[in-house]
């Protein structure tokens, strides 16, 4: 997800393939505005509504799938995991794209789950598709 994000801020900023750090940085600073009218938070912005639009739509699909083909009812909330999940705005834009209730989970808070006492945790839903398939 987030990784995707910063690939198309390199490609709509016209930056360099080596400059995914400074396409990050932009990703972290900016986060999703769609209120942002110019310069790099718009750039930025519209970047990053390319990729959630996308993975809305997946996410349409699934519920869609879920209730016609499964007799499942519609989804109450959203959860939101994983690092792209930190960004700003993208919890804001789901919940109105959805019309659900929206909430980003932090990995480390989730019950049952045991870690290292070294591990940083807050670095955890950076982490989280390794977590997943060490589980």
């Amino acid at each position: 997800g987030s990784s995707r994000i910063d690939n198309q801020i390199i490609k709509d900023m016209e930056l360099k393939p080596d400059e995914f750090q400074k396409a990050e940085l932009y990703k972290k600073t900016y986060g999703f505005n769609p209120n942002a009218v110019a310069g790099t938070e718009y750039i930025c912005s519209q970047s990053a509504k390319k990729i959630l639009d996308s993975i809305l739509a997946d996410i349409k699909m699934c519920i869609d799938f879920y209730i016609t083909r499964c007799s499942g009812e519609h989804p109450g909330k959203i959860y939101l995991i994983g690092g792209g999940s930190q960004m700003k705005g993208v919890d804001e834009y789901f919940e109105r794209a959805l019309n659900l209730p929206t909430h980003r989970i932090n990995a480390a808070t989730i019950k049952g789950l045991e870690f290292n006492s070294h591990l940083d945790t807050s670095r955890l839903n950076f982490l989280v598709n390794a977590l997943g398939t060490a589980m």
